[in-house]
Formats: structure tokens, C-alpha cells, sequence
């Protein structure tokens, strides 16, 4: 057997598995956590022995736009590690906290120095990012028809299985060996996450794969005891991630679980015979998706972990928007770097009112890409959330495709991690952001293209015969 065969068996296997290790390792933000380094590790030694079978595959314009954007982010990003001499860096933002340290430490203020104010933390976080791109890298080398091929199930029951540990989180009370982190909101339905605001975002990306499932066995509905067992599976796996999703107790959680509702029922219906789109579908898709930006938008401020909190407090979301705010718009230019935030906003919050409890993140990954990346980050960012709305509205329209179904899926999917970014910051945990990779790849990899090449060598004539009464047009 030669080695490139080899080679893509092992890939076949190593896609599911580090999708799994992804999700039930990659639930935690934190950058220094030793089973997000070897998780990254591992995405590298894939992602090494994937490169060369994806660049022998065919990409369209959707995957090279997607890569090339990572591409552009993760240079800007290493950009913002590199010294610049003092007269380039000293306007490129509010470094008078920096200016005052080196002078406290008797060191030369024209030092050159970097955009990034934590280095370390900003390599950190790119590291982290291996992941996704691992995943998407594995799935593009494997084709549709490997990797999609069980993707169906398989996300559904990551869901379930997560919503079954959070029940048991609640259930068992303050168990250790339930929570995966020492940070994490004990007592509380978090699954493999450290809060159960994650824990509702990424059961809402799960659940229109089982609208999937329930249109997938509608259309191919036999009466068999097979189908009766698939039905039996597919509900139990609906039932655990709905519950999931209400005892999470995330604001945010319910206001999208409407949209991605009225889209679930899109997907479970079984298709009509004229294969014709209903005249309703777009309009229920536009209408659904701005109500749950007005949803989102509007929502009652969160503060704390999955409880709704109408003051302005410190801690509270609003609170920290407004203190947000001000550091982007020092920085708004070049930014502070990737995984600085924790690091800067401590020199701008109030200290008569700092408490045992820190801001980590902004809860708003929008606002905070602009305080992190600058200006040209965020332009990168903002183009990515377009392709993908762009992609959204275009297989959710498009009809023809054998694969529809699991497309809107994994469309429907990231409109939920695109909306839930307004007040949180989902895709910085692996899990949701390697779901999310898988998603993306399942709206730009082309299903169809290894099938139609066979087809038309099937169709294609050969040399004519003196017995073929065939006429080849040219």
C-alpha cells in the first residue's frame, strides 16, 4: 500500500477524533491550559500531514476567500508581535502605561517595542487557533464524501452527550469530577464548558443537525423497524438538547432558540415532489433572522453566569461595554494584540470598585476585535461575517443540492455563533470554534464534484465505432 494511501486512512480516522478531543478538551478560553496546548499540538501534527493532500485538491472561491482571510488575520496578528522603533510605535495608541514602566524600571523610553502589550499571551492565543484551522485543513483533504459522511449523527450526539453531563451537573450537585475546569460555574448545567452561556451556544449550533436527521428520515420514511428505531434515537437526542438549552439559563440562549426553532422545522420538513421552493421560505428566513438580532440586541444585560440583570454595574455587561468602549477608542487604530484584553482593561477599570472578580473577555467579541486587532483586524473579521452571511442566505435559497440539508444545518449553525458573539464570546473556546470550522467547511466544500467528475467520464463517448450509430456533435 503506498504511503499517501496510508496516510489519507489515518486522516479518515484522525477527523472524528479531533473533532471529539476538540470539544471535550477545547471548552475553556484560557490560553495556558496544558490540555489546550497539547490539543493544539495535535492539530499541528494533523494539519502538517493533511497540507499536502488539501493542496492537491480543487478549491473554489468560497474556501480560498475563507483561508485567505485566516491567512491575512494570523499575519496582522504576528505583525503586532514585531519591535517598531519608538517614533512609529508611540503613536499607534495610549502606551503611557508602557512609557511609565520602562521608566520605572530605568530602561531607555525609546526601546523599540511591539503593537501587542502582552506578547506572550498574543503567541499564546495563535497557537490556539491550530484547532479550527486543523480541522478545516482535514476536512478539505478528505473531500465531502469522508468527511461529511457521518457528520449528520455525530454532531447531534456531541450535543446530546454535553446536555446529558450538564443534567448531571445539576442532578449530583457540587461534584469536582463533573466540571472539567477549576474556574467554572459549579452547581450550574456548564457540560464540557467553564460557563453555561457557552454550554447554550453550542447545543443551539447542535440542535438544526437533528432537524436535519428528522427531514432526512421524513424523505426516506419506509415503515421498517429501522426507521422506527432512527425516530425513536432522533428524538431522544432533540428532547436532551432542547432541555439543555432551557436549564443553561443563558438570555441570549432563549432569544436565539426562535430563530434556530422556525429554522428547524424548514429543515425537518420533507420536500415536495416538484423539488419547488415554497414562495414563504425566504421571507420566513429574513424575518426570523432580524428578529433575532432585535432579540439579541435588546436583551435583557446579563451579568453574571446565566442571570438576567437589569443594572449597570461594574460587572455587568453594559458595564463593561462602557469600559470597553473607551480603551477601543485609544487603540482603535493598531489595536493591543490577541489575547491582551485581561491584561488592558485592568488600567482602565475603576479601582475603588475592583473586587476578587476580573473581566476576562468583553462579552461582546465584535467590540472587543476592535480593542485586540485595530482597525485592520477588525476590516478582516467584519469580511469573514460577511462571507458567511453571504454563504447563509445562499444555500438557504439555492435549490438542487443532495446536500441542502446538511448545509442549512451548518448555515444555521454559525448565524447562531455570528449572533451570540453580540453579547459573549463563544468562538474563543475550541469546542465552539472547531464546531465552527466543520460548519464553514460543510458551506464551501463541494459535494458533488468528485461524483460529477465520474459521471462525466462515465458519459463521456469513446472513439466512435463503424457500429455506433451515434452522431457526436462538436
Amino acid at each position: 500500500m503506498k504511503l499517501s494511501r496510508v496516510r489519507r486512512h489515518l486522516l479518515r480516522l484522525a477527523f472524528p477524533v479531533i473533532l471529539g478531543l476538540a470539544i471535550l478538551f477545547g471548552g475553556s478560553s484560557l490560553t495556558g491550559l496544558s490540555s489546550r496546548m497539547w490539543l493544539s499540538v495535535a492539530a499541528l501534527i494533523m494539519l502538517l500531514a493533511a497540507i499536502p493532500i488539501a493542496a492537491g485538491r480543487s478549491w473554489n472561491r468560497p474556501a480560498l476567500l475563507g483561508l485567505g482571510l485566516f491567512a491575512a488575520w494570523s499575519f496582522w496578528t504576528l505583525l503586532q508581535q514585531v519591535p517598531l522603533p519608538h517614533y512609529i510605535w508611540q503613536h499607534l495608541g495610549d502606551r503611557s502605561a508602557v512609557s511609565d514602566g520602562l521608566e520605572l524600571m530605568d530602561l531607555p523610553a525609546t526601546k523599540a517595542m511591539p503593537i501587542s502589550l502582552a506578547p506572550s499571551e498574543s503567541f499564546l492565543s495563535l497557537f490556539g487557533t491550530l484547532p479550527p484551522l486543523a480541522i478545516f485543513v482535514l476536512f478539505v483533504a478528505l473531500g465531502w464524501r469522508f468527511a461529511a459522511a457521518r457528520l449528520n449523527w455525530a454532531i447531534p450526539l456531541f450535543g446530546a452527550a454535553g446536555a446529558l453531563l450538564g443534567l448531571a451537573q445539576i442532578l449530583v450537585g457540587d461534584s469536582d469530577y463533573l466540571y472539567f475546569y477549576e474556574v467554572t460555574a459549579r452547581g450550574l448545567p456548564v457540560g464540557v464548558f467553564a460557563n453555561p452561556n457557552h454550554q447554550a451556544c453550542f447545543l443551539l449550533m447542535c440542535l438544526p443537525f437533528v432537524a436535519g436527521l428528522i427531514g432526512q428520515l421524513r424523505r426516506d420514511w419506509a415503515s421498517g423497524d429501522s426507521d422506527h428505531a432512527k425516530a425513536i434515537v432522533i428524538t431522544a437526542l432533540a428532547g436532551l438538547i432542547l432541555v439543555g438549552i432551557l436549564a443553561a439559563g443563558s438570555v441570549a440562549g432563549y432569544a436565539l432558540l426562535l430563530p434556530v426553532l422556525v429554522l428547524s422545522v424548514l429543515l425537518a420538513r420533507k420536500p415536495r415532489s416538484s423539488g419547488r421552493p415554497p414562495i414563504a421560505s425566504p421571507a420566513i428566513v429574513i424575518v426570523s433572522t432580524l428578529a433575532a438580532v432585535l432579540l439579541v440586541a435588546f436583551s435583557p444585560v446579563l451579568d453574571g453566569l446565566g442571570v438576567t440583570s437589569f443594572e449597570n454595574s461594574d460587572l455587568s455587561r453594559l458595564g463593561i461595554w462602557n469600559v470597553t468602549g473607551e480603551i477601543a477608542e485609544n487603540h482603535w487604530l493598531a489595536g493591543t494584540g490577541l489575547g491582551s484584553f485581561e491584561d488592558v482593561y485592568r488600567l482602565y477599570e475603576n479601582p475603588d470598585t475592583v473586587t476578587e472578580k476580573f473581566v476576562n473577555h468583553a462579552h461582546n467579541d465584535y467590540l472587543q476585535a476592535i480593542v485586540e486587532f485595530g482597525l485592520p483586524g477588525t476590516v478582516i473579521l467584519l469580511a469573514g461575517v460577511v462571507l458567511i452571511l453571504v454563504l447563509f442566505v445562499r444555500v438557504w435559497t439555492r435549490q438542487g443540492d443532495e446536500h441542502r440539508r446538511l448545509r442549512r444545518a451548518a448555515a444555521t449553525a454559525l448565524l447562531v455563533l455570528i449572533l451570540h458573539s453580540f453579547v459573549d464570546y463563544p468562538g474563543r473556546r475550541p469546542a465552539i470554534a472547531c464546531l465552527a470550522a466543520t460548519c464553514f467547511a460543510l458551506l464551501v466544500v463541494n459535494g458533488d464534484s468528485e461524483r460529477q467528475r465520474r459521471s462525466k467520464a462515465t458519459k463521456r463517448p469513446d472513439i466512435a465505432s463503424p457500429t455506433d450509430d451515434r452522431r457526436l456533435v462538436i
